[in-house]
């Protein structure tokens, strides 16, 4: 049996509380049983039991006239009522991703992972329309997942993006994602080498040819690999894009009468361009340093039986070579992204603007360098500084 009745619009949570409907009834007095059948309101008109083909409905009806839910409710019960199924929901996000010209490594990875995770646990789980997928179905769901702290708070991200699609194309009345908790971040803050870290392991790569113990491409071509160390520190690129660095576009450009050494490149992750001033020395090497191949100066060829990929050549890159040069120098957790924290905090640290390493660093906006890099802004540990030692005097 299939009952209508009214949803009552709660209170806002504003300070103080706004009354609506739900409010409002209950300062009259009214019981929980007589404002379940109050009907002389324009609260939103919902639906709740078992069709005759003993499927169970518990939704919005989207309207709050009474003859308008009375037809869709015989509408429900003949069957009339098209539902949307889940895998056609999903394929049609990711269409939508695609033809909005987002990245198709992005749509692959990032977003089809989540449709499939989805579509794999509600095949398990023996759910088959889109309407069925309420918050606390979705938190079993969630609950079965073992991602880390990063991953799991960007695939809840994911999750309201595809109903909040869903929303939009008026398959769902609200959006049951919504609902869902993040795990509390626990990111790591950001942690620059040290100059002496820093200088241990320029050092320890000019040795890092006498360890006939090391192996791989890099191993093998320990000047490139050097050059790729100083692109890292002194570009701030990501290792994306760092490994398709081409030292030919390295162009001088006459600045106040001095010449300076410049490298612009296009961002894989934002589609940004961004420009990268080059110190002289730095620039040399980088400009000197063999190439693996004439196509891509940090890329090996096809004909090398190897991945040459960017992300495989980075992530090679971290095992083979960052990993095994951390031992040598005696310096932990060497990784590609230090090096681009330590070029933004030695920036900051000079007394650089927040702005300015936004720029150099590709970030779209100001708050994400915010996010990372605030700590590390020379004028405002400063200020805090003077804040505290006024009260000593």
């Amino acid at each position: 049996m299939l009952t209508i009745y009214r949803r009552h619009l709660e209170d806002t949570k504003a300070n103080p509380p706004v009354l609506r409907c739900l409010g409002k009834l209950k300062a009259r007095g009214l019981s929980t049983a007589e404002i379940g059948v109050y009907r002389r309101c324009s609260c939103p008109l919902w639906i709740m039991g078992t069709d005759p083909r003993g499927e169970y409905h518990r939704r919005s009806l989207s309207t709050t006239t009474w003859a308008t839910a009375e037809g869709e409710k015989q509408r429900i019960e003949a069957g009339e009522v098209a539902r949307v199924e889940i895998v056609s929901a999903l394929d049609a996000w990711l269409a939508a991703l695609r033809s909005a010209k987002r990245k198709e490594r992005t749509v692959t990875q990032v977003h089809g992972a989540m449709a499939n995770s989805l579509r794999q646990w509600c095949a398990d789980a023996g759910y088959t329309h889109l309407d069925k997928l309420e918050t606390d179905v979705l938190d079993k769901w969630v609950n079965g997942w073992k991602y880390a702290t990063t991953t799991h708070r960007s695939r809840i991200d994911l999750t309201r993006s595809f109903f909040k699609f869903c929303v939009k194309r008026k398959w769902l009345d609200d959006n049951p994602a919504s609902g869902l908790l993040k795990p509390v971040n626990d990111q790591e803050p950001t942690l620059p080498f040290t100059q002496d870290e820093e200088d241990k392991l320029f050092s320890a790569a000019l040795r890092f040819h006498e360890r006939p113990h090391f192996d791989g491409v890099w191993a093998k071509h320990p000047e490139t690999a050097r050059a790729m160390l100083y692109i890292l520190r002194w570009t701030g690129l990501r290792a994306s894009d760092a490994f398709a660095f081409e030292p030919r576009r390295i162009t001088t450009q006459i600045v106040d009468g001095t010449p300076v050494n410049a490298y612009a490149t296009h961002q894989g992750k934002t589609g940004d361009w961004v420009f990268c001033p080059v110190p002289p020395d730095v620039a040399e090497i980088i400009k000197s340093a063999p190439r693996l191949c004439d196509a891509s100066a940090f890329l090996p060829p096809d004909s090398w039986g190897v991945a040459t990929d960017v992300r495989s050549v980075s992530n090679g890159f971290y095992t083979t070579y960052l990993g095994p040069l951390g031992i040598l120098a005696g310096v932990s957790r060497v990784h590609a992204h230090r090096f681009r924290d330590t070029f933004a905090v030695r920036l900051l640290a000079a007394g650089k603007p927040l702005e300015l390493v936004q720029t150099l660093l590709g970030h779209k906006s100001i708050q994400t360098t915010e996010k990372y890099y605030a700590p590390w802004v020379k004028s405002r540990q400063e200020a805090l500084i003077r804040d505290m030692a006024s009260m000593w005097r």
